[in-house]
């Protein structure tokens, strides 16, 4: 498993452009083995939401969730793209704004 994430987190620094960044999310969405450790994964979407995220802070997360929701089968984010978000929300400064952007998410079924 380490080498896998470590394989995953250097796919991910390296993957060009946004609509590659998109197909590589629904790779990593379909692979079962990877959705059971989802640490990796949202080091994963980390990654992804710094180099291709808009806007500042934690507004480059919530873009890119969004994006990813409109481009996913089901129109939702997953256990990791949440779990990458819970992690910037952790250390954001305006609280207020992250309620407003949580609220705004396309959960669906975290579980599945």
């Amino acid at each position: 498993y380490p080498h896998v994430a470590e394989a995953v987190m250097q796919v991910c620094a390296r993957v060009p452009t946004l609509e590659d960044a998109l197909r590589l999310v629904s790779v990593l969405r379909g692979v079962k083995s990877l959705r059971a450790h989802t640490p990796a994964l949202e080091d994963a979407y980390t990654i992804l939401i710094r180099r291709f995220g808009t806007g500042e802070g934690t507004e480059k997360g919530f873009s890119f969730a969004n994006l990813v929701a409109s481009q996913s089968q089901g129109g939702c984010i997953d256990q990791g793209l949440y779990g990458a978000l819970l992690r910037m929300c952790a250390v954001a400064q305006n609280k207020a704004r992250v309620r407003e952007l949580v609220c705004l998410l396309p959960f669906g079924d975290l579980g599945a």
